[in-house]
């Protein structure tokens, strides 16, 4: 399966897991093989510049 990187980030379980796709109100995320179904409005949502170190 083909899954399109959308540059999102989420923290999930304490580490800060890549959007791989998005379906109506959720992400896709892949942990370990596997794809989870997670709600936006349940996680902060982060860019590579919310990420980048900045000063």
């Amino acid at each position: 399966m083909n899954m399109i990187i959308v540059g999102l980030y989420i923290l999930y379980e304490g580490y800060l897991r890549e959007v791989v796709s998005e379906v109506e109100d959720s992400f896709i995320i892949e942990i370990e093989n596997e794809f989870l179904l997670v709600p936006k409005q349940a996680f902060p949502v982060y860019t590579l510049n919310d990420l980048s170190a900045t000063g």
